[in-house]
């Protein structure tokens, strides 16, 4: 049994290219105290288990950084759970975050007194479109004019679109 536990070390982290490319430097002494439990069929990501405080860790493969490895705390999970659905990855978060952020911050939106044109929409249109922000960003995504939400499963301290 490895004694040598170094979890409380470190913190989730927080959506910052700095903070994952310091994580990438830590991830291999990180990953040396943990016993691989999991690879996914995918070969995407890994999950692995402190021994000694319990503690969940996924490492994944951060592909704006050139597809290196890097290991983030997560929930505890069944393994049955977690290769039908791996948790979300910090780096994809921050990237669609920023891309996203850019995307509001260049354009403005005012709604009008119609109702959205989608079947079942409670929200109001916006100027010049006929339907809601939601549906505008949805059909932007489905053109590929802006990126899909990333995929995974959410977890604390990271808040899903639900939450």
């Amino acid at each position: 049994m490895n004694t040598n536990c170094a979890c409380s070390d470190y913190d989730h982290m927080e959506l910052y290219r700095r903070n994952i490319s310091r994580r990438i430097r830590d991830t291999q002494g990180i990953q040396g105290r943990l016993v691989l439990i999991a690879e996914h069929p995918n070969k995407t990501h890994s999950l692995y288990k402190c021994e000694v405080c319990g503690q969940f860790w996924q490492s994944s493969y951060a592909w704006n950084w050139g597809g290196k490895e890097y290991i983030y705390k997560v929930s505890p999970i069944t393994l049955e759970d977690w290769t039908a659905q791996p948790y979300i990855q910090p780096d994809q978060l921050l990237i669609y975050n920023a891309v996203m952020s850019n995307w509001y911050d260049r354009n403005h939106f005012t709604e009008t007194d119609e109702p959205c044109r989608r079947s079942g929409c409670l929200h109001m249109s916006l100027s010049g479109l006929a339907q809601c922000l939601e549906h505008h960003i949805e059909d932007l995504q489905r053109a590929h004019v802006l990126p899909m939400p990333p995929q995974g499963r959410w977890f604390s301290p990271y808040v899903g679109p639900e939450e």
